[in-house]
C-alpha cells in the first residue's frame, strides 16, 4: 500500500502551511494506506515522495510505470529533507521547501 498524508497529519499541515490544498483533505484518517486505484481516483496534481535518496531510483521506477500508461496526471516530487519527516523548529523551512518545489514544477502559486 501507499502511505499517504490525510487530514490531521504532519504532511497535511505542511501542505497547508505552504499555501496548497492536500488532495486528501476529505480523508478523515491521518495516515491512510491507499492502493493505486484510490490514488488515481483522488487525481492529485503532485505526489510528494519523502523517502530517502537511496530509495529514489526504486520509487521512480514504481511511479513511472503509471505515468507512461497515460492514466496518471500527477508529477512526483522527491523530497528527502529531514524537516519534512517530523514536527520541529524547522517547520517554516519545510513549508517553504514544499512551496518552492511545487512552484518550480508548475504548481499554482498559493
Amino acid at each position: 500500500p501507499i502511505m499517504a498524508a490525510g487530514k490531521g497529519s504532519w504532511g497535511h499541515q505542511l501542505i497547508q502551511l505552504a499555501g496548497y490544498v492536500n488532495a486528501l483533505v476529505y480523508v478523515d484518517t491521518a495516515y491512510p494506506a491507499l492502493d493505486l486505484e484510490q490514488v488515481m481516483a483522488v487525481r492529485p496534481d503532485f505526489i510528494i515522495e519523502t523517502s530517502f535518496a537511496e530509495e529514489q531510483k526504486r520509487l521512480e521506477e514504481f511511479w513511472i510505470q503509471f505515468e507512461s500508461g497515460g492514466e496518471a496526471r500527477w508529477k512526483v516530487l522527491f523530497l528527502s529533507d529531514n524537516s519534512l519527516l517530523r514536527p520541529g523548529p524547522r517547520v517554516v523551512d519545510a513549508a517553504r521547501l514544499i512551496r518552492d518545489r511545487l512552484a518550480e514544477e508548475g504548481g499554482c502559486k498559493p
